[in-house]
Formats: C-alpha cells, structure tokens, sequence
C-alpha cells in the first residue's frame, strides 16, 4: 500500500493513510442521500487539490461551497496547502462576503462542488491580490470561521486544525454512524464532521433544503446512532414518526441552553444512551461537557482552583460566566448569565438578549425552560413586545403536544400559574399564544425577536 504523497501533510492526510494501512480504503466515511463515499473516493477528491498546489501555495483562500459534501471536500484538500482558509457560510449575502474578503485578505475563491463519483473545483482569482503574494512557503493554515451572529455581531474567528479538533476523540473505526444536523461551515458542523472523520467512522450528511421530517427518516435509513444537535433541533426532530426508531447510543446538546425536559424527554427515548450537553463557542471551542444527565453544571466547577476542566470558570459581580483558557491569563467574558443554585449552576441567557420589564432584566431562555416543565408543552419561545410604560412586556409562543388533551384556554391558565409560582411576577408571561410550530435557524437554534 503507497503513501498518499502530498506537499504536506495535514491530520486529514494522516487520517487517509491509516486507513489505507489498514487495507479499509473502501470502508464508507460520507452519506448522502442514498450515495456512500469511500475512503479511497475521499482519497482521489484530496489528490485532485493536490494536483492544483501551485495554485493555492501561501494564499489566503475563501472556500465558498454550497453543499456540506462539497464544502467536506473541499477543506480536506486544501488543509496545508494555503495559509488562510475563510469557511464561508451559504447564506451570507454578496456583501457581507466582500468584507470578510476584505478584512482577510482573500485571494482567491474556491468553490467545489462533488456530484456522486465527480468533483468540480472552480477557482476565482480576487484581482490585485495573487500577484502581489511572495511564496514564503506554508506552515500552518490558518482556519477563519464566521461566528453565527446569534446574540451579537457576526465575527471571525481565527483557529487552526489543531485548535479546532483538540476536543477530538480519536480512536480508530468505533462503528458509529454520525448524523450532521448543523451546517459544516458553522464551528457546530465541523465537531461532528471532525469526530466522524477522526474515528473513521460514517457520517451522513442530510441533502440541502432536506425537512425535519425528511431528515429523520434518513438518518433512520443510515442507521445513525450518534447525534449531535441543540434543545430545539431535538425538540422537532422528535416530532418525527422517524425518531423513535432510531437507535442513538450517544446523544450530545449545545448551542442553546439545555432545560431538564429535554434531558428527561431523550433518556426516557433512548435509556441506554450515554447523554452529554456541552458549553461551546466559535471563539473559545469546547468549554466544557456535562454528563450526569441534569441541567447546569455542578457550582463547583466555579472554582478557579477546581481540577475538573482544561478551563477556568468564575462569575463576575454581575454573574457574567467569564472563561480562562489552558496557558492564557486572560479570562474571557461569555456574556452568559449564570444563577448558582446550591451545588447546581444554571444559565439563564445571554445578557445581551435580556428584556428591560419595568427596569427588571428578564431573560427570555429562563420563562421557556420554566414553561417546558409542563409535560404538555412540546415547544415553547418567549419575547419582549414594545410598551410605553413598562418598556418591554414578556409574550409567549407555545406549541402543545399531540398527545395532549389540554384545551387551548386551559393550557393558558396552567402557563400563567404555573409561572407564577415559579418566577417573580415581572417575569410572568403577559400574551400567551398556541402555535402550531416554532421556527429555527441554519444553526438549528430558536429563532428570537418579534
């Protein structure tokens, strides 16, 4: 078995060799659809960027792909091969493209596209930039990914490979079947991608514009027993006549604050699973992962001193979490709002997401969680609707569950005094309505405002 020969060799390419070493070269690493992708296809896609190397030695590259398979591809091939690799997201609008060009000196755009057995790469030159570049040779490439945006202005960030999978377990071919439930151009996406990747195991990939519905069903014919998704993603996955079938021996949440019912709700679903729920960001990665099944985090790991985490934890005096990463001594404000109750630690929100109710801050994650308690409550989502005098009164959107016997004007009333003995009065949902469904974005998180 020959080496797969490159310029240099990225932890992708390593990967690629293990398992040509181990003669599996034909051993399924990508679903889509109904299409399987072999090591050794994966393999001839990498050799195809290879063969371009003169074409992306000490550039700084935008990797534009529209479709996660293409967009997979296409950052296994260039991995070592530029300096800079900006992953660029498919909703962002032309605009905002040119000023992440700009702010990093993009020269050139690279998108690629992989059809079954075929791939394109299509190769566009930012005019003034390429010809100016002194080939100084590539160390490391530096990894640029846009911040979703979700409780603040959308920013770059900069990693590397080694940063971005430091969290990675990496053991060889475990027989686990991945579901990818977040774009791959998203810090979310690229974990699970990393994770499947690393262990040699399959990961499957929903198509584009694929529905809730659509893609459980999938994940049930690629016989997925991993996933990785956030409270509302599981919420209507859930919905699904598909996910009960499923048979999920591991189940991570994050990207929202994860509420005991849907903890209790997935380990009712799936008792033999080993479930976790992670605190990460695009800046910091992976803070830290919580395992015993319960909401927060034990009050203990606030800490400074506490040995339990590769991270510093503490609250600031307006208990605003602040992070401290291994070899830093610089704490990061999280801008989360943590309340210690006993041993226990609970995000209430992002601060910057709070509502003004008569010169009262309220975090809208904090009512949701308490009106999720209600076991017939599917989905719930709280905002702020403008008022004169009080600044901001609280509303309420909930969807009942289809086993539910609670009539609309009776579930209104179990909300109000349900919220009434478990929040202060300024807190308490003004406007109740039912809905039939909530919406989430791309990033599979509620979908917030008015």
């Amino acid at each position: 078995m020959c080496r797969i020969k490159f310029v240099m060799d990225s932890a992708f390419i390593e990967q690629l060799n293990n398992i040509n070493h181990s003669g599996n070269m034909d051993r399924s690493l990508f679903q889509v659809g109904d299409r399987q992708y072999s090591a050794l296809e994966i393999k001839n896609f990498a050799e195809q960027f290879l063969s371009r190397s003169g074409h992306y030695k000490s550039k700084n590259i935008a990797l534009v792909a529209r479709s996660n398979i293409g967009r997979i591809i296409g950052m296994i091939g260039l991995e070592g091969l530029c300096s800079r690799l900006l992953i660029m997201p498919p909703e962002v609008s032309r605009d905002q493209q040119n000023l992440y060009f700009d702010q990093m000196a993009i020269d050139l755009v690279v998108d690629c596209t992989v059809d079954g057995p075929k791939i394109e790469i299509r190769e566009t030159a930012i005019l003034g930039r390429v010809d100016k570049l002194q080939d100084v040779g590539t160390a490391v490439t530096e990894w640029v990914i846009p911040t979703s945006g979700t409780s603040a202005s959308p920013k770059l960030i900069l990693h590397t490979l080694t940063t971005l999978t430091k969290t990675v377990k990496t053991a060889f071919y475990t027989g686990r079947v991945w579901a990818l439930c977040y774009d791959t151009s998203r810090f979310a996406g690229m974990q699970v991608f990393f994770q499947s990747f690393f262990s040699g195991d399959c990961l499957a990939l929903p198509r584009s514009n694929t529905d809730i519905h659509e893609m459980v069903h999938f994940f049930e014919l690629a016989q997925v027993n991993c996933m990785s998704a956030t409270p509302s993603l599981f919420r209507k996955a859930m919905m699904s006549p598909s996910f009960k079938n499923l048979n999920l021996k591991n189940i991570t949440l994050g990207g929202e604050i994860v509420d005991q019912a849907i903890l209790n709700a997935l380990g009712q679903n799936f008792p033999e699973a080993r479930v976790r729920h992670i605190y990460a960001s695009t800046e910091v990665g992976v803070g830290f992962s919580v395992k015993d099944k319960k909401a927060g985090f034990p009050s203990v790991w606030l800490e400074e001193d506490s040995l339990e985490l590769p991270i510093s934890l503490k609250l600031d005096e307006d208990s605003r979490l602040q992070l401290k990463l291994m070899g830093s001594d610089i704490f990061l404000d999280s801008g989360d709002i943590i309340e210690v109750k006993g041993d226990r630690a609970f995000f209430l929100g992002r601060d910057s997401g709070s509502l003004n109710v008569g010169g009262n801050k309220v975090h809208p994650e904090e009512v949701e969680s308490t009106v999720l308690e209600l076991d017939f409550i599917k989905e719930a989502r709280a905002f702020g609707k403008k008022s004169p005098i009080m600044g901001s009164l609280v509303c309420l959107e909930v969807v009942l569950k289809e086993s539910s016997e609670v009539a609309t004007k009776d579930a209104k009333k179990m909300i109000r005094d349900h919220c009434k003995q478990k929040l202060d009065s300024f807190k308490v949902p003004a406007f109740i309505k039912v809905v039939d469904g909530l919406n989430i974005s791309s990033t599979g998180k509620l979908k917030r405002g008015n």
